[in-house]
């Protein structure tokens, strides 16, 4: 019998966060990475810190953006052959672990192995989606493959087949399909206990940089929660691909803060906890509500009126489902634009 051994394919530094949880609760020797990235620039602090990371071994790392919108489909084949060096590797993995459910190149190396056992990292709100969309189909929607959806080449060439059993590694409890199996995780937290009443922390979005809404809709927004903390200390944690000009027309709520690290790991590091955690939408919400009781969390909808862009309000409106369907007691709605708004 040969030794366990796993593959995750993962495309950022919270699902780096995600895979140390995973390998906490669930332990064996041999552990393998391959990064699916946008781009190179701006993760080169990731790759470093995998290679470092003794408990890993970084096994390939594709570039899936094109610089050039017109050679997408080149980039695409170019990914393709490179990934041909699997071949070898087709018995080895007993689990592959996955982080984006609806990016097809991702299924596309999994279906280059044999796992027993196929598992889903979380990925903050794109893992609310998940079940809703393998409740109707589990092939991906035709709007996620390359080449426009076509159908001889993705399930031909590409061989892009359905996942008929996957286990989901989630920070909260949902409803899954039949032939699916969830595990429950919690972030881990330092040994703060202390909270400051009058410290609010509110975690930004670039919903504006990728032109979801307007910025004075979005400032619209920012001062309806202003006004309802009057007096209280509200820090703006930026989100890394907000602009610099856009944060600044945010300064009448407090500090800024430029965070070059995932919320939670700065959150288990402060010695004096905010009493209030807000945010229009964000997995930080979500991610740690159960871990820090003492802490109130709340999300705050959009107005669904000022949301420019129609793919993403579907999208939005899918999250808010989920966020609404979460019981914790700690973990609220102040919604300002319908009849039950808190006033």
């Amino acid at each position: 019998m040969h030794n366990l051994n796993r593959l995750f394919i993962i495309k950022n530094a919270t699902h780096y966060e995600v895979l140390k949880i995973y390998l906490n609760q669930n332990s064996i020797s041999g552990n393998y990475v391959i990064l699916t990235l946008d781009r190179l620039v701006g993760n080169e602090k990731l790759i470093q810190t995998i290679e470092k990371d003794k408990s890993l071994k970084l096994l390939e790392i594709f570039i899936l953006k094109s610089k050039n919108e017109y050679l997408e489909n080149f980039r695409v084949i170019k990914n393709v052959l490179k990934a041909k060096f699997l071949e070898k590797y087709v018995t080895l993995f007993d689990e592959v672990i996955i982080s984006n459910y609806k990016t097809w190149f991702q299924h596309f190396l999994l279906n280059k192995l044999n796992p027993n056992k196929v598992t889903l990292l979380s990925d903050g709100l794109g893992l609310l989606e998940v079940p809703i969309i393998r409740n109707k189909r589990k092939t991906l929607p035709p709007e996620r493959l390359p080449f426009r959806g076509n159908k001889f080449i993705n399930s031909k060439i590409l061989k892009l087949d359905p996942i008929l059993n996957l286990n989901y590694f989630s920070q909260v409890n949902m409803n899954i399909g039949n032939d699916d199996s969830i595990e429950i995780f919690k972030y881990t937290r330092g040994n703060n206990r202390e909270v400051d009443v009058d410290k609010v922390y509110f975690i930004g979005s670039p919903i504006v940089e990728l032109e979801y809404i307007e910025q004075r809709n979005y400032i619209e927004c920012l001062k309806k929660i202003s006004n309802k903390l009057d007096s209280k200390n509200i820090t703006y944690f930026a989100h890394r691909k907000e602009q610099q000009n856009n944060i600044e027309s945010y300064s009448f709520l407090g500090n800024i803060v430029y965070n070059t690290i995932p919320f939670e790991i700065f959150l288990e590091k402060e010695d004096i906890l905010p009493a209030i955690i807000v945010s229009h939408i964000s997995s930080v919400l979500v991610n740690l509500a159960p871990v820090y009781p003492e802490i109130q969390f709340i999300y705050t909808p959009i107005n669904s009126n000022c949301i420019i862009d129609s793919i993403f309000l579907k999208r939005y409106e899918i999250a808010l489902d989920g966020f609404r369907n979460i019981q914790q007691k700690n973990f609220q709605s102040w919604e300002f634009f319908n009849s039950n708004s808190i006033n």
